[in-house]
């Protein structure tokens, strides 16, 4: 009984790590989704065959929180122009 129990709970951890892969693939999707929007917004939806190769250079760099895209430092903290407001996505593509 003690060996059925053990394959229950693997296979349980197991269905719970495959659905939090799917739910983290699903929002890097968006988050991606969200970037290239804004990206073709900020160059006037011109240039998108340049945004794959942008967003490998950024993807790290960038979350979306409470529905606005944010731009992070490293070490997660947000990213602040020199006026003292929270970097825009466009202002990080321009400076």
């Amino acid at each position: 009984m003690a060996e059925n129990k053990t394959l229950k709970e693997s296979a349980y951890e197991d269905v719970i790590k495959h659905f939090e892969a799917q739910t983290q693939a699903a929002e890097a999707l968006a988050l991606k989704t969200e970037v290239r929007q804004r990206f073709l917004e900020a160059n006037g939806y011109n240039d998108d065959h340049s945004f794959d190769t942008l967003w490998n250079s950024i993807k790290n760099k960038i979350q979306i929180q409470d529905g606005e895209v944010r731009i992070v430092a490293q070490n997660g903290t947000p990213k602040f122009t020199l006026t003292g407001s929270m970097m825009t996505l466009k202002e990080f593509f321009y400076n």
